[in-house]
């Protein structure tokens, strides 16, 4: 008799990974996917916030109302000891229901039910211990797959047909998977190696972007001209307390080199508004270094305290002031974000195509991570064709279909650099 499994996934690029890997092992292993009928049901859960420990014990109460004959298992960080949420999940299973935390593979994937693009989980783990974060307690210490097995990865994916790769990690920039072997190597390595996907790297802290890193956006079309390079806060004493190791100052810094290296580039960014201890001029500052950053886009967060971090504790901005400082960040970002779809009108565009709208224009994602709405024609899901952006309302860009073969001067020829030339 065929077993039947379902997977539900919460939380970041990483779980989505992991929930793939399991998928994978399950079908190999004889299984079939099924949403309505499932002998086995895998939650991946998340634990980044109290809001997402919340959907997953709804869900978890779903699941068990919905399928009463089903073995629940249960994965992820949602279920870490540390995490202020896995004893109340534990609670919600009958005592002969079975739970257990069951391990990501690392075996790789080959495909990415549900995605256009694929995500290539290539580190785990962080300790940065950033006063608001749990994720080091959650994940453990930095490790780093061997790049055999992700080059091996990715030439799967690129057989599969895939056309765009992210690099993915909980912290992506500690990648180093032996000394004087980390991301800039293993990128150089996957360029090199060939393929007709094109490379997207998740986020990067400050102070790992480095000059040869810069030097392969410079010098490798493939790798999309986009970073997202989390601020948090602009305010010297709030990144202090926050313990994230840079200063506004050097912020800005970076963001200047970076586009003096990569003209065009597109820079999205996190910050949290309310921070404990955050004061007006705190915020003032952030404001003034969020409008000097001119972001394409950002994620703004109200701060929400983790039971179990060193700020958890920390007297902090009644919520409804740091809503309305988040909503000020809004404004000024939408503004700069704006600005930055009107710089790529009359320019050449590649976009990944994925949906089809019930207008009728298909919609896709280009090397920026702009959204492109097709203005005429057809698109092949999955497919990358090149179209010149003709405009732009709210946050999508319009785009008019290129002739095949069609070549802009001011585009960069899609060849790759050998390191030793770098």
């Amino acid at each position: 008799m065929t077993r039947h499994f379902r997977i539900k996934t919460l939380g970041c690029k990483v779980n989505q990974y992991e929930s793939q890997a399991l998928r994978e092992r399950l079908l190999a292993a004889g299984w079939e996917e099924s949403v309505t009928s499932p002998d086995l049901v895998i939650l991946n859960t998340c634990a980044v916030t109290a809001r997402a420990e919340a959907k997953c014990r709804k869900l978890l109460r779903r699941f068990l109302s919905d399928f009463p004959r089903s073995r629940v298992y249960l994965t992820g960080c949602g279920i870490s000891p540390a995490s202020p949420g896995a004893s109340r999940l534990r609670e919600l299973v009958p005592p002969l229901r079975r739970v257990q935390r069951l391990p990501g593979s690392e075996r790789g994937i080959s495909w990415f039910r549900g995605h256009h693009r694929a995500f290539l989980k290539v580190q785990d783990g962080c300790d940065s211990f950033c006063s608001y974060c749990l994720i080091p307690y959650l994940r453990g210490a930095p490790r780093s797959r061997p790049p055999v097995e992700i080059l091996a990865e990715a030439a799967r994916l690129d057989r599969t047909g895939y056309r765009e790769v992210v690099l993915t990690g909980i912290h992506l920039g500690r990648y180093e998977a032996s000394p004087g072997y980390g991301l800039v190597e293993l990128i150089e390595d996957l360029l090199g190696a060939g393929g007709k996907y094109r490379l997207r790297l998740s986020s990067l802290e400050p102070r790992e972007v480095t000059p040869r890193l810069l030097a392969l956006f410079r010098k490798a079309p493939r790798l999309c001209p986009h970073l997202h390079i989390p601020l948090q806060s602009g305010s010297d004493r709030i990144l202090r307390a926050m313990n994230r190791g840079y200063t506004g100052r050097e912020y800005l810094s970076v963001l200047a080199a970076i586009r003096g290296e990569v003209p065009g580039i597109a820079l999205g960014t996190d910050i949290i508004s309310g921070f404990p201890g955050e004061e007006q001029a705190d915020a003032a500052r952030t404001l003034e270094v969020v409008g000097r950053s001119a972001f394409s886009r950002a994620h703004v967060f109200p701060y929400s305290p983790r039971r179990g971090t060193r700020a958890a504790a920390w007297p902090r901005p009644p919520a409804a002031v740091a809503t309305a400082r988040a909503r000020e960040l809004e404004e000024v970002v939408a503004a700069s974000s704006r600005e930055f779809r009107r710089s790529r009108v009359g320019k050449t565009a590649h976009p990944l195509w994925e949906t089809r709208g019930e207008d009728g224009f298909w919609r896709g994602t280009d090397e920026r991570y702009l959204r492109i709405i097709l203005k005429k024609g057809a698109a092949r899901p999955g497919g990358v064709d090149p179209v010149r952006i003709t405009g732009f309302r709210g946050d999508c860009c319009w785009g008019e279909p290129l002739a095949a073969g069609f070549s802009d001067k001011n585009e960069k020829k899609d060849e790759y650099v050998p390191r030793d030339q770098l």
